[in-house]
């Protein structure tokens, strides 16, 4: 009975440490390379910007494009995503003449992630909490 519990207890123990927000970097660049993507969520210096992004589709190519398709326009930018899972950190580039996503230009820290939805997280230095969460295009 002793071993038994204790094999319990050990299994569930590897399983919470194993499920933490930790994320592999190669998942996560496959997860998002698959099939389109909108904002679900967008809020910078606490105000909710999600309506300036979601009448857009990202797709987030394996070349490390991206590329955002609105009604009339398609923006261009890149991406790229650091090596280490402690955090992982997603960094998005889009040129100047694109002002409204010079707030998504930025490092992102991945803060969850499953094959329909992925949150992205930055701390400015304390002076702001910003958050976007895509939402795989259903």
């Amino acid at each position: 009975m002793n071993k038994l519990f204790l094999f319990v207890i050990l299994t569930t123990a590897l399983v919470v440490v194993s499920c933490g927000k930790n994320t592999e970097p190669k998942r996560f660049e496959k997860i998002i390379t698959e099939g389109s993507w909108r904002v679900g969520k967008a809020q910078f210096n606490k105000q909710n910007k999600t309506t300036v992004y979601s009448n857009y589709v990202f797709h987030f190519m394996p070349n490390k494009d991206i590329k955002i398709y609105g009604a009339s326009d398609t923006i261009s930018g890149a991406w790229s995503r650091g090596n280490d899972k402690k955090p992982l950190i997603f960094y998005m580039n889009f040129s100047q003449s694109y002002p409204a996503y010079i707030p998504l230009d930025d490092d992102w820290e991945v803060t969850y992630l499953t094959k329909d939805e992925f949150k992205l997280w930055r701390n400015d230095n304390n002076v702001s909490e910003d958050e976007i969460i895509f939402r795989r295009k259903g």
